[in-house]
């Protein structure tokens, strides 16, 4: 299975493309592989990134 990391990005990408579906299965699957809000945050340097990244994929789902 891919990382969740990984997975969390494509979820973004689908969403931004308008694949909300996709985006939500994506998201789920990086989920169940083991993502967390905070192991996003913690690979996420840039603040601003952050900020927006997680903003973001709390449109699509709950990131615990």
């Amino acid at each position: 299975d891919m990382d969740g990391r990984v997975l969390a990005y494509f979820a973004l990408i689908e969403n931004r493309k308008g694949n909300k579906d996709l985006a939500t299965k994506y998201l789920s699957k990086a989920i169940d592989n083991g993502l967390t809000r905070g192991r996003l945050e913690t690979n996420l340097i840039d603040k601003k990134l952050r900020e927006i990244t997680v903003k973001e994929l709390l449109t699509i789902g709950d990131l615990k």
